[in-house]
């Protein structure tokens, strides 16, 4: 465990740096839609939310790694139940999405963001068993992870610029 532990901590500059880019991002979304809040569209406001929740995943991820002297049940913990809160919440949405639109517009969301969602949401679970078992390996996963969520929170900001 000595050797797990040592390694976690030399992850801990990478999430420090990604905690603050993803909170400064959180900030300048929140100022930008505040000044813009007049322009925002149901769709708009459905990009927004799915933008600034994407930015707090990436946080939350990155905190739940800089907790300090974080043994690997602790980390299984807390990763898997934020996987699992995140999924079903990603469930919900999909439910509330679904209702008033067509099964081809419900699809096309669906297989643009709620997809993903719910591949990242298992993915946080996953990675909670896999370091609950110690895998070396699994300290990589979540830059994949925070990757992708970064990924669809600059498609979701890109949606919201540039909306038709």
């Amino acid at each position: 465990m000595p050797h797990f532990s040592q390694m976690l901590q030399s992850w801990q500059p990478f999430y420090t740096t990604i905690a603050t880019s993803s909170a400064t991002l959180m900030g300048l979304l929140f100022v930008s839609l505040s000044l813009n809040r007049q322009r925002l569209d149901p769709h708009g406001r459905i990009a927004a939310r799915r933008t600034f929740g994407n930015l707090l995943d990436v946080l939350i991820l990155s905190l739940i790694f800089l907790i300090p002297h974080e043994h690997p049940f602790g980390l299984f913990l807390a990763l898997f139940t934020f996987g699992v809160s995140r999924f079903l919440s990603t469930v919900l949405e999909a439910v509330h999405l679904a209702k008033g639109r067509g099964w081809i517009e419900f699809f096309r969301c669906f297989a643009l963001h709620i997809g993903i969602q719910l591949i990242l949401s298992t993915g946080i679970a996953t990675l909670g068993i896999a370091i609950y078992r110690e895998s070396e390996s699994a300290l990589f996963w979540p830059v994949a992870i925070v990757v992708a969520l970064l990924g669809s929170a600059s498609w979701n900001a890109w949606e919201l610029l540039f909306k038709e």
